[in-house]
């Protein structure tokens, strides 16, 4: 994909594209699915947010190297902007960074662990 400022809002139609599968996993009962596809939700938001505007500069054709580069991001982001919490968190985390993390640690049990993830 050329570099546009399209692409958070393409980023952004994938992310809510992975939560309806995420939500359409957990009805049919399927935990690990959920997981994983909510987990990609977040990380495309988050990615999105990199891609488009944050407190007012702009990274022009992001593609983030790694998950754990977006990780690390996210903690970089929550020591300059505190309003990004305000987005929605995971319950008991005190932070975007904290709740990706926890949803990255989900989904890699999900989609590598065997057993049931609940």
């Amino acid at each position: 994909m050329a570099e546009s400022d399209g692409m958070p809002r393409a980023r952004l139609e994938k992310a809510d594209r992975f939560l309806r599968t995420a939500q359409l996993a957990l009805r049919d009962g399927d935990d690990e699915g959920c997981v994983s596809r909510a987990y990609y939700a977040v990380f495309h938001s988050a990615v999105a947010l990199l891609e488009g505007q944050v407190g007012g500069s702009r990274i022009r054709g992001y593609r983030p190297l790694s998950h754990l580069e977006v990780l690390r991001r996210c903690a970089e982001w929550n020591q300059r902007y505190t309003r990004l919490n305000a987005a929605g968190l995971l319950r008991g985390q005190r932070d975007l960074h904290t709740s990706l993390r926890r949803l990255h640690d989900w989904r890699e049990q999900a989609d590598y662990d065997l057993g049931k993830t609940e």
